[in-house]
């Protein structure tokens, strides 16, 4: 500690990728070992590919719809591949022991060898009409990013997109064959392979698993040590700040003691007289050490000095405290033996560095006296008398702060949830539109006719995939808050019937689901989708509780209680009639552990990939925010029992909404349609037009406002796609405003949030239809738009 003690150069707080980078042991490996570890996860999928190719090849009956002789081109352009990837896996295993580990020939290798390879496999597959090359380069690229960068993920990209056109081109000119390892269409001929379907499935996820799980470990390893490395810098400022003004305390009363000490020499000297004198001040400056004494015992951060031989001499009580000792015990025991072993040989390099000066920080875990371990920052000082080892010792215990910066990384990953859901839910619930729309107008195309009862029986079997698709997709956006709730009648036990309809098709034969519905009609107020989804969710987890078989029933009556009875945090209520909704399975129950945290988002008991752990913390939500609630009783081995309590809504709604839905759906008027995914335009069209509607279709935004202004005489209403190319769902409201505002307008969307809703409905929006919706909800919402419009305009 010099003259310069408090002139000291501090690193901006802010840490620079750089510095993330370096914390991570996954980005900060050398190229050739990046390309050493791709080497090897993508062997190991071509390794799997080959052997369902060659499975394929030695069983032809089963895959009937492979041509053989593609099949064998593409099983020994396997073994080539498998051969280059060896190889280069062998060359960056060798190059990663020496000084090429850095060449950028690793950095940028890989990424083409599989960039060529996908675009090579999936032409023998279709690539414009099986996803296998497109959901592979997603994964490639998310796990591309945060290993190689940005440049050679771009090149790669752009390496693909080069050989897919190449192949495009040459099929166009019928220089080669789309899609040669197919004889046929399996789809549309109707021999699809369970097989094919398995090899295909598996291939695609096993690799987007890889590649995600690879792209998350290295962006959540970033995000924790950017969190770490500031949390640290501030710390350790904070540190330096008291450090130095300690030292100058120190400094300061030593000057001042030496003057004293000086004065009184010479009083002594010129008379004895001032003895008297000199012992008050003698006895002041003592009193004035014991409370720096003082002081430094009631410090928060713990203070301890080791000497030579690296034991404590002096342990202030808030290092003891840190300890859970007391400073007698501590004194003269080795300083090293209160830290973890795993820490002791850091800490003994930072003590042995102490001897070319200044002081050294480092994070540890201390050991408390019991053995137990706890988080320690340290801040190792010289001994001002230069003695080899000997130094001080300043910690501070940071369990607690450690913790604060978890659940904020949590919340943090909560938000990007959030925001995933969001961005995601447009694009998926249009596919689930087509999906769900299609199969409803197969179901009613084959439900009178005996003779296709297989054919309705697949039809069923999509609409039920797609429904528990829209229910996926509908929780993600309920936990992130992004889709705003209906408040509608709801038949309960109308709802109850069509979950467990629902759920039939989904249980195996060993499992009887039987229901006791109260005999009056009860009816609730809420969301009828959230509510159903949250029922066929209890069914499906009461079914994943049965492997072996069991009962399951769903039963309904009305109860009138205390709102405190049933969990709700109200104290001396009065009685309020609820509606109680039991669902009880005689599964392998849940463990009492497990109990307190079922209704945690993303907590589930499942195995990983067959479970959200959303739905229950979802519709815990949703029967809390239309003031009901859910509890669970569970013993292992003896079932579960799942008790809904719901308010009661009175009998004179339903009735109003009965003479509501008793009215024809169907009309002879012209309607615009603007959407922007051909698929759904299909089958929004098909439905319309079997209700009697004229359709004059669009499929942008632009191309919308221009027919309108041509036909705005002849339409009765329009539906309009909120997002869409050219111009959004919105702007073109707003253009037929302009031209015709006696038109209504019906917007849909499949992510719309209440102030989007609220300004336009305010500006004269008729009604707005929540992708995927049913034939009756879509049909509904445009019959009340046009008897909502005088005149039908």
């Amino acid at each position: 500690m010099g003259a310069d003690t408090g002139q000291r150069d501090l690193k901006p707080l802010e840490p620079s990728f750089s510095e993330l980078s370096s914390h991570s042991y996954l980005i900060t490996w050398p190229a050739a070992g990046k390309s050493a570890l791709v080497s090897g996860v993508v062997s190991g999928l071509v390794i799997y590919a080959t052997v369902l190719l060659y499975y394929a090849a030695q069983h032809p009956a089963e895959v009937p719809f492979i041509n053989t002789a593609a099949l064998k081109v593409q099983t020994q352009l396997s073994y080539g591949v498998l051969g280059l990837w060896f190889l280069l896996g062998l060359v960056s295993l060798a190059a990663a022991r020496g000084r090429f580990n850095d060449s950028a020939f690793f950095l940028h290798a890989p990424i083409q060898l599989f960039a060529i390879s996908n675009v090579v496999f999936s032409y023998f597959f279709g690539i414009w009409t099986v996803p296998y090359a497109w959901v592979v380069l997603i994964g490639g690229v998310l796990a591309s990013l945060p290993l190689f960068g940005k440049k050679a993920t771009l090149l790669g990209a752009g390496t693909w997109t080069l050989v897919a056109a190449t192949f495009t081109v040459l099929e166009q000119l019928d220089v080669v064959p789309y899609a040669p390892l197919f004889n046929d269409s399996p789809i549309v001929a109707g021999h699809l392979s369970l097989h094919f379907l398995i090899g295909m499935g598996s291939t695609t996820l096993i690799g987007s698993l890889l590649c995600g799980i690879i792209f998350l470990t290295a962006i959540d390893q970033l995000e924790v040590r950017a969190q770490d490395l500031r949390a640290n810098r501030a710390k350790l400022s904070d540190s330096l700040d008291e450090l130095q003004q300690s030292h100058e305390t120190i400094r300061v009363t030593n000057a001042e003691l030496e003057a004293r000490v000086e004065e009184r020499v010479a009083e002594l000297r010129t008379a004895n007289e001032q003895l008297t004198v000199e012992v008050v001040e003698r006895k002041k400056a003592a009193e004035e050490i014991n409370r720096l004494r003082l002081a430094m015992e009631a410090a928060i951060e713990g203070v301890a000095y080791v000497d030579i031989d690296g034991r404590f001499t002096e342990i202030n009580a808030a290092f003891a405290v840190m300890h859970q000792s007391d400073p007698d015990t501590m004194i003269g025991t080795v300083a090293d033996d209160w830290i973890a072993p795993e820490d002791r040989e850091v800490v003994a390099t930072a003590v042995y560095d102490l001897e070319r000066g200044g002081k050294r920080e480092l994070a540890s875990h201390g050991l408390r006296i019991d053995g137990s371990s706890f988080s320690l920052e340290l801040s190792l000082v010289g001994s001002p008398r230069h003695r080899s080892t000997e130094h001080h010792r300043f910690a501070r215990d940071v369990t607690e702060q450690e913790a604060l910066t978890a659940k904020l990384n949590h919340g943090t990953k909560m938000e990007a949830i959030g925001r995933l859901a969001g961005g995601i839910a447009h694009d998926f619930n249009n596919l689930l539109t087509a999906i769900l729309s299609a199969s409803e107008l197969l179901e009613i195309r084959f439900q009178d006719s005996p003779e296709h009862s297989e054919a309705l029986k697949l039809a069923s079997t999509s609409r039920m995939a797609g429904t528990r698709a829209a229910e996926l997709t509908r929780q993600l956006l309920d936990f992130a808050r992004l889709k705003p709730a209906e408040d509608e009648l709801i038949d309960v036990h109308a709802s109850i019937e069509n979950s467990v309809r629902l759920l039939r098709s989904s249980l195996n034969t060993s499992i009887r689901v039987t229901t006791n519905l109260a005999p009056e009609t009860l009816l609730t107020r809420g969301d009828a989708a959230r509510f159903e989804s949250g029922i066929l969710n209890l069914g499906l987890n009461a079914r994943d509780a049965m492997p072996d078989g069991g009962e399951l029933t769903v039963s309904t009556c009305k109860v009138r209680l205390p709102r405190q009875e049933i969990g709700i945090p109200e104290t001396n209520s009065p009685l309020v009639d609820f509606i109680r909704v039991e669902v009880v399975d005689t599964g392998i129950g849940i463990e009492e552990e497990n109990l307190t945290k079922i209704f945690e988002p993303f907590f589930t008991t499942k195995p990983p990939g067959q479970g959200t752990g959303l739905g229950l913390s979802v519709f815990d939500s949703y029967l809390d925010g239309i003031g009901g609630s859910l509890e669970l009783e569970s013993e292992p081995n003896k079932g579960t029992v799942c008790s809904i309590h719901i308010p009661l809504t009175m009998q004179a709604e339903h009735l109003k909404t009965e003479q509501e839905s008793s009215r024809s759906l169907e009309g002879g008027e012209v309607l615009l349609i603007a959407e922007d995914d051909e698929r759904v335009m299909t089958v929004i069209s098909m439905i319309l037009k079997n209700a009697g509607y004229s359709v004059i279709p669009c499929k942008d935004g632009g191309e919308a406002v221009t027919a309108f202004a041509d036909n705005h005489e002849q339409v009765a209403a329009a539906l309009l796609d909120f997002r869409m190319p050219v111009m959004s769902g919105a702007e073109v409201f707003r253009e037929f405003r302009k031209i015709n505002p006696n038109v209504p307008v019906v917007l849909m969307s499949g992510n719309l949030s209440d102030p989007d809703l609220d300004g336009l409905k305010a500006q004269g929006l008729s009604g707005i239809v929540s992708k995927p919706c049913t034939r009756k909800i879509l049909l509904s919402a445009l019959r009340d738009a046009l008897e909502a419009t005088p005149n039908g305009l």
